[in-house]
This record gives structure tokens, C-alpha cells and sequence, in this order.
């Protein structure tokens, strides 16, 4: 339900009444979009423009896994990419958007884990949010366990 106040000097205030379960499903949706993470290589784009996981995928290499750039958000992309640079990428792994082109720079953390053989990638962004990757098998996943909450403050904290 959407009401519309006037006030002085013909300003008005526009409000809008939503049921928790939309909110909630709009929240998602935003996390969704700004955390899922695939390992660069786990999917590829074919000739006729379909994006497939590759079934032969065998994961990242121990030295790629410990890099910020071998990880790519899963959602259509959203970067402008000049013509120049276009030419210069592998059409078949380059489409989507890269994590390191996130704004701010360093809303995420990369860290190994040495016991478990992984790697996490954690977000300053969204709180709660974690993925991991195992190098050299193609296990991955990532998981959002947080308030529902975006930390507005992360620029003061870089």
C-alpha cells in the first residue's frame, strides 16, 4: 500500500506498506546478489550465449585459491567494460563480475585455512556471509548466517 503526504513548501513524502515476508524476500534477494560467489573456471559461457557449470571443473590451484581475482559473482553481470579491454579477455570464463571490482575496495577477506585445506572468502559488506573453496576439488559453497543487516559503516572501516 503506497500513501502520499503533502507538506509545506510542496515537498511530499512518499511511504510505502509492505508485509514482513516481502521485506524479508527483497533483504535475500539483495544478499543474493551482492555475496553469491563462483570460483573462476567453475562455469563457462557457450557459443549460443548459455552460461554452463563445466562438468570436468577440477577447482582452483592452491596459488589461484589464495587470490581475490579468481572469484566472480554469480549474477548477471553489471560492469561496464570498455571495448579495449573486451578484446583482451577469454569470452568463455571472463563474463561475470569480478569480486575485485567491488566498491569499496576491501569489503572482502580472503583467508586460508590450513587445517581445513580451504579457502574463505568472508564479507565486510554483509556480515555473516562466508564461502568457501577447497583447491585442486571442485567443493565450494557459501552460506549467509547474519542480522539481515548491510554494515553502512564499512567505509570508516577500511
Amino acid at each position: 500500500m503506497r500513501s502520499v503526504e503533502q507538506h509545506d513548501g510542496g515537498t511530499s513524502l512518499v511511504t510505502t506498506t509492505m508485509k514482513e515476508e516481502q521485506r524479508l524476500a527483497a533483504v535475500v534477494g539483495i544478499i543474493d546478489d551482492e555475496c553469491a560467489i563462483v570460483p573462476r573456471g567453475a562455469y563457462n559461457k557457450l557459443p549460443d550465449g548459455t552460461i554452463a557449470p563445466v562438468s570436468t571443473w577440477t577447482g582452483l590451484s592452491f596459488e589461484d585459491a589464495g587470490k581475490l581475482s579468481s572469484y566472480n559473482h554469480f549474477r548477471v553481470p553489471t560492469r561496464q567494460i570498455p571495448p579495449i579491454e573486451r578484446a583482451k579477455m577469454n569470452k568463455t570464463l571472463d563474463f561475470w563480475d569480478p569480486l575485485t571490482d567491488d566498491v569499496p575496495r576491501g569489503c572482502w577477506t580472503l583467508t586460508n585455512e590450513a587445517a581445513a585445506q580451504s579457502v574463505l572468502l568472508k564479507s565486510w559488506l554483509w556480515p555473516g556471509f562466508v564461502f568457501y573453496h577447497r583447491p585442486n576439488t571442485s567443493a565450494y559453497a557459501g552460506v549467509y548466517n547474519g542480522t539481515g543487516l548491510r554494515n553502512s559503516d564499512i567505509v570508516f572501516m577500511l
